[in-house]
């Protein structure tokens, strides 16, 4: 039996058949794999007091790209009003679905506005269509003119990640509202286009998209409203709102009344010196005050790390003749002499004496470098015991509490202030350099205070004016960028008061300290004793009772000016005395010293070059401090798209 066949006609529509079915899903494949917003709409019910409440209905086709746990939603809150200032709408979620369900969600702030992103975090999606409802209130979004209210309204958002086929949006007005006038735009952000369409039944109106939005694209509406047609805000929202709007700055200032006012007003109660008395000129210490209080006492504790008191000390020692200096250029020796102490020995210089009196002589050289790191901490510690306090008060606690207030009030602003990602970082990261740069500057200042050898004194204060250079630079570069970020005057008075917080809290650090009584009454009597050590010699003879010069009161003082760091023209003076007297260098021959010569020529100088770098060559026997990382076990025109209230946007995660 033959093999059954078809007509011709038969077979091409067979094959005409099979050829449109493949066709037909073919191209159904490409749609079914997109991640789209299939339809998108929006029920928005307008109450007489002006309240939105708005449930947006998305449903998506979701495919795993970027569609896995759900869709996030993308709201400001946020507008600028006609005075440029921001102002902030009220935002309250009320309810949110999936398929029908609720479902959990999340938010988290983002610029100008909120971010909810709906899904769980550990529950990833079916491929295929999904159906999510955000229901939530909004208000502050009705725009009162002088003759007419109005809703403008972005349905959409013009910055979603995925493409809308549809859009449509259902108005409920109050009872007895009707529209004067409708209005709708699509397209991205700006454009006029008006592929839409609107209808009305009593005292609802639809809009509805004629054409697919793509991505970036959106659906705006505007309805007009007779005034009066929605309530206009009491004068308690107004005052409200205004608090609300201004809500960055109010923080701010009152962080920074705050600070200033705590410390201003401790300032006032305990930072400030007594009233500066009369500086008469003196030559002789005030209080009998031995040479290392006197450096104590001028510098509100002891200088260069309390070698110049120590220098000092030595010195004194050696003009009452119980110790000789010999000097060795490299080394100082101290020398025993037989003469023993008239009275007790001010606090410090019976730790020098002591350590000396018990053998012939004392080695001051890098080999006893411990011993005499040892005997500088006992030196300190012993004055610091008997006298701290008792001439300057550096009000530590107060200090701190102020520090500590400052934090405080720094982070109110950024925790509870409303600013976006980049005026947060104008405010985090230049307070993070500028502590940071307060801190490092205040080692080098200690480092270039301290140092004894030049060259790193003038390096750590170069390396400061750089540090300070840079921190300008940086400072005014964020105040430009704050200019140009700002959204509000309201954003650049709270960085203005956040800064200032900074500024008055580095200022008070620095002033709050303050002499006690008897330390203003000290200070001004070695101010005099200054004033004496450094006038010149023809005014020095003006000085009513002032003693004569001679070799004995030359060295009497000398501790003293070492210590006060006038030790040069003191020297001189002495060498004028000289000149004058017909006496010469070789003339002076003080029994509390030997070694190096001293130039004839330049007696002021060499004397003042001795006992200057005294303290530089003791310092420099120290043993150089561990290193830190060495272990211890080993080696409004008009409308357009995207503008009016709502808007933002959304994507997937």
């Amino acid at each position: 039996m033959g093999a059954l066949s078809l007509p011709p006609s038969v077979a091409s529509r067979h094959l005409l058949a099979t050829l449109l079915l493949f066709l037909l899903l073919f191209s159904a494949f490409p749609t079914n794999a997109e991640e789209v917003i299939r339809n998108y709409h929006a029920d928005i019910d307008v109450a007489k007091s002006g309240v939105l409440t708005i449930t947006e209905t998305i449903k998506v086709n979701a495919e795993g790209y970027k569609i896995r746990r759900g869709i996030f939603r993308d709201f400001p809150l946020t507008f600028e009003g006609s005075d440029g200032q921001m102002h902030r709408v009220d935002f309250d979620i009320r309810r949110i679905e999936r398929d029908g369900q609720q479902e959990d969600y999340r938010t988290e702030s983002i610029d100008n506005g909120t971010r909810i992103y709906i899904g769980k975090e550990d529950v990833f999606l079916d491929s295929g269509e999904h159906t999510f409802k955000i229901t939530y209130e909004t208000g502050r979004q009705i725009r009162y003119f002088d003759r007419h209210d109005e809703l403008f309204w972005n349905v959409t958002g013009n910055f979603w990640d995925f493409p809308i086929y549809h859009a449509s949006a259902t108005v409920t007005l109050p009872e007895r509202v009707s529209p004067l006038a409708t209005v709708f735009y699509t397209g991205p952000q700006g454009a006029t286009e008006k592929n839409a369409r609107v209808w009305q039944d009593g005292g609802k109106l639809g809009f509805e998209s004629t054409a697919p939005l793509d991505r970036l694209e959106g659906m705006t509406i505007g309805i007009k409203l007779a005034k009066g047609a929605i309530d206009a805000p009491s004068d308690s929202d107004e005052q409200w709102w205004w608090l609300h709007d201004r809500m960055n700055s109010i923080i701010a200032g009152l962080g920074f009344i705050a600070v200033l006012a705590y410390f201003g007003f401790n300032w006032l109660r305990v930072g400030r010196d007594p009233m500066k008395g009369v500086i008469v000129p003196r030559w002789d210490p005030p209080a009998d005050l031995s040479p290392a209080l006197v450096n104590y006492v001028d510098n509100k504790g002891f200088s260069n790390g309390g070698w110049t008191a120590f220098s000092a000390s030595m010195i004194d020692l050696a003009v009452k003749g119980l110790i000789t200096l010999e000097d060795l250029k490299k080394s100082v020796t101290l020398k025993r002499t037989d003469a023993k102490p008239q009275a007790r020995l001010p606090l410090g210089e019976d730790i020098i004496y002591n350590k000396v009196k018990g053998q012939t002589y004392f080695m001051i050289d890098k080999a006893n470098g411990r011993t005499i790191q040892k005997m500088g901490e006992d030196f300190r510690s012993a004055i610091d015991r008997e006298h701290s306090g008792k001439y300057h008060r550096f009000n530590l606690g107060v200090l701190t509490t102020g520090i500590i207030l400052t934090v405080a009030a720094y982070l109110a602003v950024i925790v509870l202030g409303d600013f976006n990602q980049n005026m947060l970082g104008l405010l985090i990261v230049p307070a993070f350099v500028f502590v940071f740069v307060a801190a490092f500057s205040a080692v080098l200042a200690a480092t270039a205070l301290a140092s004894q050898v030049m060259v790193l004194r003038i390096f750590a204060w170069i390396m400061l004016g750089f540090f300070w250079l840079g921190m300008a630079v940086m400072l005014a570069a964020s105040a430009a960028m704050a200019l140009s970020e700002a959204r509000s005057p309201d954003d650049i008075f709270a960085l203005a008061a956040s800064g200032g917080m900074i500024v008055v809290a580095t200022l008070f650090s620095a002033i709050m300290g303050a002499a006690t009584p008897l330390g203003r009454q000290l200070r001004d009597g070695i101010e005099g004793l200054r004033l004496y050590l450094t006038v010149a010699e023809k005014d020095r003879m003006n000085f009513a009772g002032a003693p004569e010069m001679s070799p004995q009161h030359f060295e009497k003082l000398l501790p003293y000016a070492v210590a006060l760091g006038v030790e040069k023209p003191w020297s001189e003076h002495f060498q004028s005395w000289l000149i004058a007297a017909g006496a010469t260098a070789q003339a002076y021959s003080p029994a509390w010293y030997s070694g190096q010569p001293f130039d004839s020529q330049h007696l002021g100088q060499s004397v003042s070059n001795f006992s200057s770098s005294l303290s530089s060559t003791v310092s420099s026997t120290l043993p150089p401090p561990p290193k830190s990382s060495s272990s211890g076990f080993s080696s409004s025109g008009g409308g357009s798209s995207g503008s009016g209230g709502g808007g933002g946007g959304g994507g997937g995660w």
